[in-house]
This record gives C-alpha cells, sequence and structure tokens, in this order.
C-alpha cells in the first residue's frame, strides 16, 4: 500500500524528523502502511461494523523528538455502511508512559469531557493503547489551535474559550498521584539547571536565586487545595471552532497547584505582548474569564510559576542553541528573577502589614450559626447569607466578616 498525502489541516505545521538519533524502535513500524493497516483494522471494524475495511491509509508526521513521534493517520474505509473517513493521531512513546495517559483520557472522558458534551468542551476520544507499539491512539479534533486564531485576528473570544476548558479540567475532580511540588517542576528542566549554571556562569547566580527562593517561597505558602493540572497548558493544546471548544494533550496531567496552569500560559502570552503589545489583551481576557470561576487566590501564586517556567524555559534555550541563544537566557532569566521579586513582594504584603490585612482575595458565601460577630456587625442569626472577606489579622484568624442581605433593623 502506498502512502498518500493528507490534505493539510488548519493550524497543522508538519515537522521534520529530528536530527538526532531517536530511541523509538516501533518507529518503523509506525510508519508503514501495510503494517499499520493491520494494527488499525480490529479498530476499524470496531468503530464502523465487523465488515469494514481500510481501502487507503495516509500517513503524515506531525512532530517529531527523540523519545516521542506524533503521527496522523488518514483512514479511508469501506464497509456495508459505505465509505467512512477516519482521523487518527498516533503517539509512539519511548516507554510505557502512553498506557496511563490513555487511562487518564477514559476516565476524564467520563467525567464529563466526552463527544457532544453539553458545555462545548471536549477531548480527542481515546482510542486505544498499543503496547508492542508503545503507542496511544486518539481521535483527531476539529477546530483551529488557539495559537493560531490569535495569529489571525485580536478577537480575545478563543482565550476566553481556552480559559472555560482549563477550568473545567481544574475542577474535573480526575483522582491523582501526588501533588506536584516546586522540586516536581524542577525535574522538568531539560538539561537540568545545575547544568546551565555550570554551562553560562555568568548566569548562574540567577538560576540559583530561582531555585533556592521558589523553594522557600512553597515552605513559605503552606498547604495548598490541589487540583488537576493539565501540566503542559498553552493555546496550542486548545482547538475552538464555533461554540465547541477541545483540550488535548494530558500527557503532563497530574494535581497541584492550579496557578502553575496559568503562570505557564501567561509566561508565553507576556512574551508575545513584549513584541505585539496588543496581545496584552489576549492575557487580560483569558484570566478575566477563568477568574470569573475559580479562587482568585490563586492569581497571587502566579508569579512563583511564571519565575519557574522561564527558568525552563532558558534550559530548552541551552539545549537547542538558537541563535543568540546566551544573550536570551540572560534575558529570560532575569525575567523570571523579577517574578519571583513580584511572588515574595506579595507574600510580604500578605503576612507581615501591621495590623488586619485583607487576605488573598477569597470570598466565600456560606450560613453561619448563631454568634457574635466583630464589634459593628451586631449579631449573626441562623439562615442569612453571609460574605467573608477574609480580613484577617497578622496570627491568620479571621478578624472580621461582611454581613450580606442582613435584615434592615441589623445594626
Amino acid at each position: 500500500m502506498t502512502p498518500a498525502k493528507l490534505p493539510e489541516p488548519r493550524g497543522w505545521t508538519p515537522a521534520p524528523p529530528a536530527a538526532s538519533e531517536d530511541r523509538l524502535e516501533s518507529l518503523a513500524i509506525a510508519l508503514d502502511p501495510e503494517r499499520m493497516s493491520a494494527v488499525l483494522a480490529p479498530r476499524v471494524r470496531a468503530r464502523f461494523g465487523g465488515d469494514a475495511v481500510i481501502k487507503e491509509l495516509a500517513i503524515e508526521v506531525y512532530r517529531r523528538h527523540a523519545n516521542r513521534c506524533v503521527i496522523r493517520y488518514g483512514l479511508d474505509c469501506r464497509g456495508g455502511s459505505g465509505p467512512r473517513s477516519w482521523q487518527v493521531i498516533g503517539k509512539v512513546l519511548a516507554d510505557a508512559r502512553g498506557a496511563k495517559v490513555y487511562e487518564t483520557m477514559r476516565r476524564l472522558w467520563k467525567l464529563g469531557f466526552a463527544r457532544k458534551a453539553r458545555d462545548g468542551i471536549e477531548m480527542p476520544e481515546p482510542i486505544g493503547y498499543e503496547p508492542a507499539l508503545a503507542m496511544l491512539l486518539q481521535e483527531q479534533v476539529g477546530g483551529v489551535a488557539v495559537r493560531s486564531l490569535i495569529k489571525q485576528s485580536a478577537d480575545p473570544e478563543p482565550c476566553r474559550a481556552a480559559a472555560r476548558a482549563l477550568v473545567k479540567l481544574q475542577r474535573s475532580g480526575l483522582a491523582g498521584g501526588p501533588t506536584r511540588r516546586v522540586a516536581d517542576h524542577l525535574q522538568r528542566c531539560h538539561p537540568r539547571y545545575p547544568f546551565l549554571a555550570l554551562a553560562c556562569p555568568e548566569v548562574a547566580h540567577q538560576v540559583r536565586s530561582i531555585v533556592h527562593r521558589a523553594v522557600a517561597i512553597e515552605a513559605a505558602l503552606g498547604d495548598i487545595e490541589p487540583t488537576t493540572l493539565h501540566g503542559d497548558f498553552h493555546f496550542g493544546q486548545v482547538h475552538v471552532e464555533g461554540d465547541r471548544v477541545w483540550l488535548i494533550d494530558f500527557d503532563a496531567v497530574g494535581r497541584g497547584d492550579p496557578a502553575s496552569d496559568v503562570g505557564n500560559l501567561s509566561v508565553f502570552l507576556k512574551d508575545k505582548a513584549r513584541r505585539r503589545p496588543a496581545a496584552a489583551a489576549l492575557l487580560e481576557a483569558f484570566l478575566d474569564e477563568y477568574f470569573a470561576r475559580m479562587d482568585p487566590r490563586i492569581a497571587a501564586r502566579i508569579p512563583l510559576y511564571e519565575g519557574l517556567t522561564h527558568l525552563r524555559r532558558a534550559c530548552k534555550l541551552l539545549r537547542v542553541q538558537p541563535p543568540g541563544w546566551r544573550a536570551r537566557i540572560r534575558d529570560m532569566l532575569e525575567r523570571g528573577v523579577c517574578e519571583i521579586d513580584a511572588m515574595e513582594r506579595s507574600l510580604a504584603e500578605a503576612t507581615s502589614t501591621p495590623g488586619p490585612t485583607l487576605s488573598l482575595f477569597r470570598s466565600t458565601r456560606r450560613e453561619t450559626a448563631p454568634s457574635q460577630a466583630t464589634q459593628g456587625f451586631g449579631q449573626i442569626q441562623v439562615g442569612w447569607q453571609v460574605r467573608i472577606k477574609g480580613v484577617r489579622a497578622p496570627d491568620g484568624l479571621l478578624q472580621a466578616v461582611q454581613i450580606e442581605d442582613r435584615p434592615p433593623t441589623a445594626r
């Protein structure tokens, strides 16, 4: 069977094979039309009926790295129900991580991300995992990547759609493993950050500053309620078409501080805004939509993860070494240090201001049993709606509340 050329989908940028020798032992099979037809044939019968067959299979490499390859399969199928076209994405990985990703996708599919979800926010349908090929199979989604849409138009609506998709994932309740800490985020640096300090001694101080201060900030923050994390959230991971939205790429899903997903995205958008000031409105639209649905306290922690993202991107620059990489590393780490500075100032304002200080933007409605309120508020009765404004003393204890919808006679 001869590979056919696939039509170029919108927002799709095929990548050339990686120059370095890869570690994907099954890639020769994954790129062979005859052998992949045999692999995909049972999936086609399960999808379209027992008599369905593959008449033509087109194969195109979308992205290839040393330890993974993303492949697009275009299937032209025939059967009792007539001709069918099916677009499938195959991810070949260097290890068995694909099995875990497949199970994660199956659980999310059942948690409201399935096709034609009521809120319009979907995901690729997980098709299966082929252990002999270390290949995850999933259906290709529709729409255009938000990353491509914002290049074509200043319309902020796709950014708002991306925010809603992230909120849905973070609030999905997906059970996960241990909470990711700063140390786990540092492990994502490739090469590791100590090597960056050795290779570029002129920025070693900034590297150490970001790392050591980030760990100290995490300790000062204390326990944070974790949520589901995407782990690699950016505007290439969200596709939009009309009222429908698709969230993709669940390889790095886990649990941790939701601010880490937002911080990763904001670094990229701030970088875009430095080159194109009008892009600042895109980040504003995203944050406005996100915090209309999420705890506003998350905002105060975003600079921590912006600093870590700058460090990770600096390590990547060392790895790929594009033109001007040394100067870009220096600029990137300077911005990372500035974000850590901002995070420390936020902590200082929240914990060290004399007298009662406003907590980090928390507002919660709840009913309260009879009790003595803070001076000036009188008696709180059962059934009253109380908005806790989070005015706290330096020791963290609640200092005052504001009564919402209180009776006219209340003083």
